[in-house]
């Protein structure tokens, strides 16, 4: 992400400002990029997102009319809806095989939001996840083993938190080989076995009996 130096004022870094006035974080982990937890928040405020993207273009594009801008933001809008309808189908319930009826209607999504990708100009050849989305392997997937909850990342968005923490606990140290030596130090404390039986111990003794 080294490459990705914004210039002041221009789009993309006031995009930026503008996803963090949201409650976005650009994190470190993720590349400097939105994670999965961001993207989720932003989509519970995405009507007053759009709105205010819809504003900042036009004020960018003042060559470009109104209806243009808005036109645009629809497509993309709708293609992310749809992306978003398909996904979250997909990763499956527990003990709940699919049914044809599931898959069929799947398929139809999927090509629903195929067209609204490229009918927004977003390339498919170019992103893996996409390719992946969009010209069969996730319904192969899903047909084949029933969905994707196998696969779930859930346990390394959980890492992504434990070390997050320790960003924010050491945070102000401006050296940062020390800051990296105090939170691999804090870690150790953590997973040390005593520490963990000891916690252990006070956590079921903390425990209210009725």
């Amino acid at each position: 992400q080294k490459s990705r130096k914004l210039a002041k004022g221009s789009l993309a870094s006031r995009l930026d400002g503008l996803y963090c006035s949201f409650g976005a974080e650009m994190e470190h982990y993720h590349g400097g990029a939105l994670d999965g937890g961001s993207c989720r928040a932003l989509m519970g405020v995405a009507d007053q997102l759009f709105v205010k993207i819809l504003a900042m273009l036009e004020e960018l594009h003042d060559d470009v009319s109104f209806n243009t801008i808005r036109s645009h933001v629809v497509k993309y809008k709708r293609a992310l809806a749809l992306l978003d309808v398909v996904w979250s189908s997909v990763r499956g319930v527990d003990g709940i095989l699919p049914t044809e009826a599931f898959l069929a209607t799947l398929e139809e999504d999927i090509k629903l939001a195929r067209e609204a990708w490229l009918d927004a100009g977003l390339n498919i050849r170019g992103h893996p996840k996409a390719h992946l989305t969009f010209d069969g392997h996730l319904l192969d997937q899903v047909r084949e083993f029933g969905g994707l909850a196998d696969m779930g990342e859930d346990w390394i968005e959980q890492l992504h938190q434990v070390w997050k923490k320790e960003r924010m606990l050491t945070w102000q140290i401006p050296n940062f080989e020390k800051q990296q030596l105090c939170q691999l130090s804090n870690m150790r404390i953590k997973e040390n076995m005593r520490v963990v039986a000891v916690k252990s111990a006070t956590n079921e003794a903390r425990k209210r009996t009725f």
